[in-house]
This record gives C-alpha cells, structure tokens and sequence, in this order.
C-alpha cells in the first residue's frame, strides 16, 4: 500500500488531493465494517470460515486494485480499493482473534504473533525484491510489478487457505447462547468501562497517524524528492530484512522489560529516525535514507509483536471483568485502527503536501513546496509519536496481572 498510492499519481494521472480524498472516504466505510464483523465473528462457533472468506475476496479484489486495465478513474480506485480493504477485515480481524484463543499464555502470545509479523515481513521482502527480478525492465516499481505481485500472492493465499482449512483446530472459544445472543449495545458499554482498551486505543490511534503520514509519502519522497527512484526497491527490502532480523530481539526485549516499555522504546526511535529523515536533502546520496529507512523498519518490529499481544491480554481482562469473549469485537479496533492510521495518515500527509503545492511530477520544487513535504512527512509524524508516550506508558496489564486475570478466570 505504501507504493500503490505512488503508482496511481505517476502512472494514471490521478492528483494527489483526489487520492487523499478515496483513502478518506474508505476509512469512513471501514468505520462500519470493521466492528460489524468483529461483532458478527464473536457470534459464530468457528472463525474459520471468516478467514476463509476474507482471502477468496481478497484475491479478486487484489487484481483489479493492483493490475487496472485502460484508463484508471477515481471511481475505479476507490471502489476497488474499498473492497480491497473490506477482503483483509474479513480475514485480519478473524485471524487475530483465533491467535488469542490458540495461544492464551502472556509469553506465548508475544511468540505466536512474532511468528505471524515474521511471515508478514517475508512476504513484503519478497515483493519489494520484484523489480529486480530479470524478466521485468528496471530496478523501479512499476504497474508490471504490482501485476506480477498479484499472481504471485494469490498463488500463496489458495495453498496457505487450504492449508489452514486442513490442518488448524477451529479454536477453543465455546459461545453460551447468552454470548451468540448479546446485543451491539451491551458489547459497546462493555467496551467503554474497559480502561486497558481505551489506553491502548489512545496509544495506536496517535503512534499509528504518524505512521501512516510517514508511510503514505515514504515513496514520494524518495522518487520525487530525493531522486531516489530507483534505489527504492533496494530501501524497502533491506528494511524489511533488518525488521525480520530485529523481531527475535524484540521479543526477548518484551520478555524481560514488559511489553509497555518495549513498546515505548520503538516509539521512541521511530521519532528519532524519521526527524533524521526530514533534515535529508537531493545531494545527501545513497547511504543516510538506507541506514534511517532500516532504523524505523527495525523499530517497527517492535509494534509487530507487541501490540496484537497487549490487545489479547486485553481481551482475557473483558472476560473477567465484563463476561463473554469480545476478541473479535476487540481486534476489529486493532484493524480499523491500522486502516485509518494508514488512510488518514496518508491522505492527510498528501493534503498537506498538495495544500504547499508539491507536485511528484515535476523535477523541479520551491522552498514552499518542500516545506510543506517535510512537514507532513516528518514533522506532523514527530508530534504524534511522541504524543502516544503518555498512554503508551500507563498500559496497565503487566505480566503479573495477565497471570492473575488468568487464574481467576479458570477458577471461573
């Protein structure tokens, strides 16, 4: 997704204010979707069957989004895009409930969703490694290379669906018909008296709006700015190798020092790098975007394994105190939370440069326009991260008390 934006606006044409408008209005529909699937999957027995639809959707979804034909609207984009995203609800927010009923330890978690995050970063190194491939012309992302992307991946998606339909238990979750009959309403008040959600909803919502600002120019900014174009390929897949390499530290890391304080030292980091990252000008070479792209990917490790864990603690904290097992429900915000960051980091990051006047297409910038790409990819980014802190650090479920929270409710 951080490339896609990118092809759109210089291979179709497609402004970049219009492009932030689409990404707006799909974060408004994921506002509905996500938490009625969230809902809906807590109801069922089996979130099996969830995931198995997800990934059909995503694969036809994925070819028209990433290998349009002829020439590309922004009405094509949009609607496709909303059903892009409408495919990884129905898959994610299954997929990481089902990870907190397979593996209920405090440790065991953090192991279970690095192994998740370890595959997600595979399969981005091998898509960033495309454009090196022979049969393709440059070093550079192209429409040839998210095509070729899309064969590839839904490939991958049909044998690791039948693979998993074959071979992974359904869960342990057992739904009362008190549960399977619950209504929104009283999972909503659930929701507001639980303080260790709300805290962590605060900490992604801020930490991943500077993400996404970040992410959503990430592109931009090497191609148009820094004339970086064709090295970006090479950026992009040694970041996610030093992210791959850096996910055993920090799951070591989470271990021994809690989760929280793993989670606030990538936040950390990542404002260090990418205010390094704003300072860079056209002449600063090859060497100083490579060492700070792989700082943030290594610092972003962290959040992989970290945060679906503190949200599955979270969720053992809601069976005991509330009743019922809201996984679903919970992780819904997880993944709208990861699309909005995405999306109105990003759109907000390309309004902002458009608002300055930066055009990607010209060779060309003024003082003005640059300043107003700086701002939103770097130093918008800054505040926010360093806003996320304070919530970051009062997370309240430490190791101690997921154990107690544990206990009780097999005594229960």
């Amino acid at each position: 997704m951080s490339i896609l934006q990118g092809i759109y606006a210089k291979y179709s044409g497609l402004e970049l204010t219009a492009i932030a408008s689409a990404l707006l209005i799909a974060r408004v529909f994921d506002g509905v979707t996500d938490p009625l699937i969230g809902y809906f999957s807590d109801r069922a027995q089996s979130r099996k069957p969830w995931v198995l639809a997800g990934g059909g959707l995503f694969i036809i979804s994925a070819y028209f989004l990433f290998s349009p034909s002829g020439t590309v609207s922004v009405g094509y984009f949009l609607f496709w895009y909303l059903i892009f995203y409408l495919s990884l609800t129905l898959f994610d927010i299954p997929h990481l409930s089902w990870g907190a009923e397979l593996a209920p330890g405090y440790e065991e978690r953090s192991r279970l969703y690095t192994i998740r995050a370890g595959f997600l970063i595979v399969g981005q190194s091998v898509f960033y490694a495309l454009p090196y491939l022979p049969i393709l012309p440059g070093n550079e992302f192209t429409p040839e290379t998210l095509r070729l992307a899309v064969f590839m991946s839904a490939a991958l998606t049909l044998v690791s669906l039948y693979w998993m339909a074959r071979a992974v238990p359904a869960g342990m979750a057992q739904r009362s018909t008190r549960e399977s009959r619950e209504s929104m309403l009283s999972v909503l008040r659930a929701i507001y008296h639980n303080k260790p959600l709300l805290i962590f909803v605060a900490a992604q919502s801020l930490s991943g709006l500077g993400m996404g600002m970040w992410i959503g120019l990430l592109f931009i900014y090497l191609d148009s700015y820094l004339q970086l174009g064709e090295g970006a390929a090479a950026f992009f897949l040694l970041g996610n190798i030093c992210s791959f390499a850096s996910l055993a530290f920090w799951l070591r890391y989470a271990n021994h020092v809690g989760k929280a304080l793993a989670w606030a030292t990538s936040v950390v980091l990542f404002a260090v790098f990418i205010a390094m990252m704003g300072v860079l000008t056209p002449d600063v070479g090859f060497w100083a975007p490579l060492a700070l792209i792989c700082g943030v990917y290594i610092a972003n490790g962290c959040t992989h394994v970290v945060a679906p864990s503190i949200l599955a603690d979270t969720v053992d904290y809601g069976k005991l105190k509330f009743g019922g097992d809201r996984a679903g429900t919970y992780f819904s915000f997880y993944t709208l939370l990861g699309k909005v960051n995405g999306g109105i980091g990003a759109g907000a990051a390309l309004a902002i440069a458009g608002f300055y006047q930066y055009d990607p297409a010209l060779q060309e910038h003024t003082a003005e326009s640059v300043f107003g790409l700086k701002l939103a990819f770097a130093g918008a980014p800054v505040v926010f991260f360093l806003a996320s802190l304070f919530f970051i650090r009062i997370t309240p479920i430490t190791k101690r008390r997921h154990e107690t929270i544990r206990k009780r409710l097999k005594l229960r």
